[in-house]
């Protein structure tokens, strides 16, 4: 999960069309900012195993990232799921990086 971390708060919608042998034939994504949806589905196609008995059906998925909390220096986040299809991704905002160029 740790490549989909993206501190930006907003939405995704994603369906897997299940496959033979648990692997998804399809992956549909509605996300509010489409750097959102690319590691969802990144992840739900290429890294994720689904049962074989479920080949044929459509599962769907919802993701909501959250920022909230006290400024962090480094990106620091959690996964909270919410039964039955569920996830949330809270991480603190980043301190801003200022680049400075020497006079």
């Amino acid at each position: 999960m740790q490549d989909a971390i993206v501190n930006l708060p907003g939405h995704v919608d994603a369906w897997v069309k299940i496959g033979g042998r648990g692997r998804p034939d399809s992956v549909k994504i509605e996300a509010s900012a489409k750097i959102l949806g690319y590691p969802i589905e990144f992840l739900l196609r290429h890294s994720t195993e689904y049962s074989a008995e479920c080949s044929g059906e459509t599962v769907h998925f919802t993701f909501t990232y959250v920022v909230e909390g006290e400024v962090a220096d480094i990106l620091l986040w959690k996964v909270q799921f919410r039964p039955p299809d569920h996830f949330m991704i809270v991480s603190r905002p980043l301190k801003p990086i200022v680049e400075t160029r020497p006079k």
